[in-house]
């Protein structure tokens, strides 16, 4: 193991005029060098605040309440100055956003944010600039000549992405953190997105963090999954050992939810009901109302996120018998 990330009992809380929110609820999880980790949950898990709170990068009237985020060569980035932080950012730890739409300047080509970005890092030499920009187009499979003079509007989704995804490459950081990069996307583009980090991954050693509300994307893709429900961690662990042998009911929930193509349709079922009102004082398990399992214990107490095997973990107070019979 070499440890690149270590996330630990993270609280982020919004205040709002109805009340207060906690979106991330003590999570823990951690990213080893080389590693892929996909973070999974439905909207509304908590999956963007949580990877956004990991950079430190939480406005109001969000706040990270608790935790700690240790970054190696670092330290605690939780207890860094935003200038501090602002100079990890892109060297050490980048961000691909959600909205592509919003994520570039509509007013600036693509050469520009290229210029921008690494200007604003201390590299003011053009040829330079240029010579990255390039390089990165081209590890992206873009057309440079055709896609540096380009301004937003003019390229599609998925070359937005992409252009995205090689910006966050220019200082070659150690973690890269991609926020639900498929989302809005068909396919075909999809799959395309997917091939081309594995490339990345392979050739750059990069380890990145992968956030999607479609466990289906992280196979043959992740080689560790996090599971998040309600903003609290579920379970943690090697991904094909989760998938074949998860040890808490929501992620088998979601497993069930999955249709295949040689499978038995109706073995595949939704999971009923909804995700607790945001605003409500969670007693007790988040997912207790939904699940199959549920015993009185779970409107009690909150269960505790443990390790059950070696580097696979969960929240579920019957996480011992579910892995002694799930099959």
């Amino acid at each position: 193991m070499n440890l690149l990330l270590s996330v630990e009992g993270v609280r982020v809380d919004y205040h709002t005029e109805r009340g207060e929110i906690t979106a991330v609820r003590n999570v823990s999880f951690y990213v080893d060098r080389g590693d892929v980790l996909g973070i999974v949950g439905e909207s509304g898990s908590g999956k963007s605040t949580l990877a956004y709170s990991v950079l430190n990068y939480i406005k109001p009237p969000g706040k990270i309440i608790s935790g700690s985020v240790k970054l190696e060569g670092v330290g605690d980035l939780l207890k860094l100055s935003k200038e501090d932080v602002r100079k990890v950012l892109w060297k050490e730890i980048a961000i691909v956003p959600q909205a592509t739409q919003n994520s570039m300047n509509p007013t600036m080509d693509v050469k520009d944010h290229f210029i921008d970005t690494m200007a604003a890092h201390g590299q003011n030499d053009k040829q330079k600039i240029l010579e990255t920009a390039n390089r990165l187009l081209e590890e992206v499979k873009l057309d440079p000549q055709i896609v540096l003079s380009a301004y937003p509007h003019q390229l599609s989704g998925g070359m937005k992405q992409r252009v995205l995804i090689a910006l966050s490459l220019v200082f070659e950081p150690k973690l890269l953190i991609l926020d639900e990069p498929t989302s809005a996307l068909d396919v075909v583009n999809q799959r395309l997105i997917i091939d081309l980090l594995k490339a990345l991954h392979q050739k750059m050693g990069i380890s990145i963090i992968f956030i999607t509300h479609d466990i289906q994307l992280i196979k043959g893709f992740a080689n560790k999954v996090l599971i998040l429900y309600a903003g609290k961690a579920m379970e943690l662990g090697d991904v094909n050992e989760v998938w074949n042998a998860p040890l808490n009911p929501y992620t088998i929930a979601l497993l069930k939810s999955i249709p295949t193509l040689h499978g038995d349709v109706n073995s595949v079922s939704g999971i009923p009901g909804s995700m607790p009102d945001p605003y409500a004082k969670i007693i007790g398990c988040p997912f207790a109302f939904r699940c199959k399992f549920v015993k009185p214990v779970c409107f009690e107490k909150d269960p505790d996120f443990l390790e059950y095997k070696p580097g696979h973990f969960s929240a579920c107070h019957f996480s011992k018998d579910i892995g002694d019979n799930y099959g």
